[in-house]
């Protein structure tokens, strides 16, 4: 599963980067996910996101209108889960989004920009750490235990961010993404859903 969506984005890349028009933004910034657990709010994992993304140019549809692919890694953690209690967990995760993009300039130097579309995410690794005394354990999140049911790896989410971009270079945007799917595979016992918002800097080549 991960080589077939690695090799899906190399080649959507590659597709957007034949194109002359396509520009190509490298992006990094602070992301928190945070989770319900039957409608609670139970825990953030808060980290940091690094990736990249393609600007594809729509003029022919609708001028500074932008198809925008692109691919980044979160990697964040908490200190406490309702689920898994009393542990640190970790998370590293395959994001992919596909969002449409206009852009307005509002004076030589400085433009604004609006982003919207879905986000594909697919867990690459979740783990929880017990530490007691003499007693330390590492559990997958993503296999049943006897804490919690397996979690699902795979999550959609639908959202928006609006940002500024300075020299057509320099960019700063801020974002929020609703999650659409159910993470606990035992939806009999637990309902999970995640909402993510994203704070972060690009720059365009």
């Amino acid at each position: 599963m991960k080589k077939l969506l690695f090799v899906f984005v190399a080649s959507l890349a590659l597709l957007f980067s034949i194109d002359a028009h396509a520009q190509l933004v490298a992006d990094a910034g602070f992301v928190v996910y945070g989770e319900k657990e039957n409608k609670s709010y139970a825990s953030n994992f808060r980290g940091v996101y690094l990736g990249a993304k393609y600007y594809y140019p729509l003029d022919d549809v609708l001028t500074n209108l932008s198809l925008v692919p692109g691919i980044n890694v979160s990697l964040t953690g908490n200190s406490s889960s309702s689920i898994y209690s009393g542990s640190q967990m970790t998370e590293i995760a395959l994001n992919i989004p596909l969002q449409a993009a206009y852009t307005y300039r509002l004076n030589d130097p400085i433009k604004i920009f609006a982003l919207a579309g879905p986000t594909v995410q697919f867990g690459l690794s979740q783990k929880a750490v017990y530490k007691s005394t003499g007693y330390k354990t590492t559990l997958n999140c993503y296999q049943d235990n006897v804490n919690a049911d397996a979690r699902k790896r795979l999550d959609v989410f639908l959202g928006a961010s609006i940002g500024m971009e300075m020299y057509d270079r320099y960019q700063i945007m801020v974002g929020y993404d609703l999650g659409l799917l159910q993470l606990s595979s035992n939806t009999n016992l637990m309902h999970i859903v995640r909402d993510m918002f994203r704070i972060g800097v690009g720059y365009r080549f």
